[in-house]
């Protein structure tokens, strides 16, 4: 990690604990070969959740199983070749479309990579599909157009991924996967959310759900936080390429929970009071009631081992943030640290989230001092510059306050 800009300040416990972190690209390859710095796979659950679902030797040999399942599956999509295949979208013809242009695919269960995209189900305009069953198809093409909606009336951008690029959904992906993510592979010039279904229920116990490979989780298509999470990394890759190992990846990871958290927030008109200011509650099995994935709130307080996945490790400090390799330099660990300071700006202005830390949030991600390589360091340092900008002294004075409380004083 380059040396902090000389205006600010990181307030360690101790400077031994500050172990310097590379952050070019040759050192992040030999550090993480498999990783695909420039084309991520960005998952909203991240590995380590799959990995403690296999270690704990509370669950059965069946959800152990299915844990490793969901491993093997990740890491063949990690290492896929993907990138060979040149898939062809149908062109945009705007004298009959209107934007945001969506495209709604199904896999129909597939996972081989030269099935992608799946069959073309819904574009923009046309009616709804009403599948007895099965809205997977429907959800996913409305809550696009919620996101979408979202960014052009609240930061008027009507061009998330680039002008005239389709909004693609692809649903159905491999039986009972229980995961979603953002792809766009190098060569491609357009890049997808992908969704699986989860929900591996039990038929013969009243539906129960099974907790194995899709039944501690689901309902990904059907969560407008999830999608906007998702479709927000395709915007951070369009417009700033952040890599997604270490601190850029962590940041890469926050972006898609703050902008997720907004997006929900604005839909259901909740303030910065109301807000649960959790992510990914609606996507947990049903009888682990208060259970979620993170907590913007309170990092690391979103769950406990009692329900079989581990602990949520996720950190809200700076001097306990995570250095090693796994889940690509900790991208969804120390995304508890931003989260948090976003948090408390939000909470110290009051109002709505999307008004004012919204929008400092928005402009520093367009900031040119914000590279490829952004650490967290440099984050705070711009996102404090823009609240003085946008709203003078007594914004400045929040996002500082903000950013002290988790380790980084500017």
């Amino acid at each position: 990690m380059e040396s902090p800009p000389s205006n600010l300040r990181i307030l360690p416990e101790s400077e031994s604990k500050l172990e310097p972190q590379a952050t070019k690209e040759d050192s992040l390859k030999e550090e993480a070969p498999n990783v695909k710095l420039s084309a991520p796979h960005c998952f909203f659950i991240p590995p380590l959740v799959f990995e403690a679902l296999v270690q704990d030797d509370t669950n059965d040999d069946t959800a152990k199983r299915a844990g490793s399942q969901m491993l093997a599956v990740a890491n063949e999509v990690n290492n896929t070749e993907i990138d060979e295949f040149v898939i062809e979208f149908p062109p945009i013809d705007k004298e009959k479309e209107k934007a945001p242009y969506r495209r709604i695919y199904d896999m129909q269960f597939c996972k081989n990579d030269e099935a992608y995209p799946g069959v073309l189900m819904r574009s923009e305009g046309e009616d709804a599909l009403n599948i007895p069953g099965d809205d997977a198809v429907d959800k996913c093409y409305e809550n696009i157009g919620t996101v979408y909606t979202f960014f052009k009336e609240v930061f008027n951008n009507a061009e998330i991924l680039g002008p005239n690029v389709p909004l693609i959904g692809i649903v159905h992906y491999d039986f009972y996967f229980p995961n979603a993510r953002w792809y766009r592979p190098v060569e491609q010039k357009y890049g997808a959310l992908i969704f699986g279904d989860g929900w591996d229920n039990d038929a013969f116990n009243q539906g129960a759900a099974v907790h194995s490979y899709g039944g501690c989780f689901g309902n990904f298509v059907g969560s407008l936080e999830v999608v906007a999470h998702e479709l927000t990394h395709g915007l951070v890759q369009r417009v700033k390429g952040l890599k997604y190992f270490g601190e850029s990846g962590a940041l890469h990871e926050h972006m898609g929970d703050v902008f997720g958290s907004m997006c929900e927030q604005w839909k259901k008109g909740q303030s910065t009071e109301k807000a649960d200011w959790i992510i990914g509650e609606d996507l947990v099995a049903k009888d682990w009631p208060g259970v979620s994935l993170r907590s913007m709130k309170s990092p690391g307080d979103a769950y406990d081992k009692q329900v079989g996945i581990g602990n949520d490790d996720q950190v809200c400090h700076w001097e306990k943030r995570y250095l090693g390799d796994m889940d690509n330099g900790g991208v969804h660990l120390n995304s508890g640290i931003p989260n948090k300071a976003f948090y408390l700006i939000a909470k110290a202005f009051g109002g709505n989230s999307w008004e004012k830390a919204g929008q400092i949030w928005y402009k520093a991600l367009h900031d040119p001092k914000v590279g490829p390589e952004c650490d967290l360091a440099t984050w705070a340092r711009v996102t404090t510059s823009y609240s003085r900008k946008l709203f003078k002294e007594e914004g400045r004075v929040i996002a500082a306050t903000a950013w002290k409380e988790v380790g980084i004083e500017v």
